[in-house]
């Protein structure tokens, strides 16, 4: 019941997120994508990929971390 209720909340915080945010976390998290395909997917500089990585990660953290942590 805890996993269900878990996993029920990080969908909900994903669907909280934008558009480009939950395509970054998919393509990294799930898909395990490089950088590479990652930049070419947004439009932007494989440079750019870690921080804007970290950033959706922030923000899905903020999302779905408990109220009062």
């Amino acid at each position: 019941a805890a996993l269900a209720e878990e996993r029920s909340a990080l969908r909900e915080a994903l669907s909280g997120l934008s558009a480009r945010d939950r395509l970054i976390l998919t393509l990294v998290e799930m898909d395990g994508a490089p950088q590479a395909r990652v930049a070419e997917a947004l439009g932007v500089a494989p440079e750019s990929v870690s921080a804007l990585v970290g950033r959706a990660r922030k923000r899905l953290k903020a999302r779905f971390a408990p109220e009062g942590s």
